[in-house]
């Protein structure tokens, strides 16, 4: 898939802002969209209106309660939501938050930050399957057993049923039937 994580930035500081968006640009082992939210006023609209995957924030823009209202809304539950932090900020504060970036991070420790993000995302898509397990859900759209994909894929059993525990916590997909809709979506098969 080509999906992209989008990714918004919020923090009333230009030159933070731009340097933090420059970092993640060139980031490009990462498939990400970068995009500013520079008039936050209203951020549950403009949350609705660019469906950001992830929110990098200054915590000065949301207290405690305006963040625990966003994660428990339906509509934004599914945003990871990231303290940009550039001041001394209380530590409740900054544990409510997925995670936290500071202005000493190098372009390293951010990608790392992002890229787990991108892993824990709940509607995660086929970039997080491994080549392996690709072969296991395709093995299971095809109707076979865990014994029968060990032997078809020179593996053990047990090694079998470990990859199908790490995919159903990655896809969120806790059956067959689930497994072969996500093989034919992401065209891993071919319905004849």
């Amino acid at each position: 898939m080509n999906y992209k994580v989008r990714i918004a930035i919020a923090e009333p500081s230009v030159i933070i802002r731009t340097g933090l968006l420059t970092v993640l640009k060139r980031l490009t082992s990462l498939s990400m969209e970068v995009f500013e939210l520079t008039e936050i006023d209203n951020l549950e609209v403009l949350l609705i209106k660019h469906r950001p995957d992830i929110l990098i924030i200054n915590p000065i823009y949301l207290d405690s309660n305006t963040l625990s209202a966003l994660k428990h809304n339906n509509r934004f539950a599914s945003i990871k939501y990231v303290a940009l932090q550039t001041t001394m900020l209380n530590i409740h504060l900054l544990k409510q938050y997925d995670q936290i970036i500071n202005t000493t991070l190098n372009a390293e420790q951010i990608k790392e930050i992002i890229s787990k993000l991108i892993v824990t995302k709940d509607n995660a898509s086929s970039f997080t399957l491994s080549e392996r397990e690709k072969d296991i859900v395709i093995a299971i759209a095809e109707g076979l057993t865990n014994k029968e994909i060990a032997d078809k894929l020179h593996i053990s059993t047990n090694t079998v049923m470990t990859h199908r525990k790490n995919i159903s916590n990655k896809l969120n997909i806790h059956s067959p039937a689930g497994l072969i809709l996500y093989a034919i979506a992401n065209k891993l098969i071919e319905i004849n």
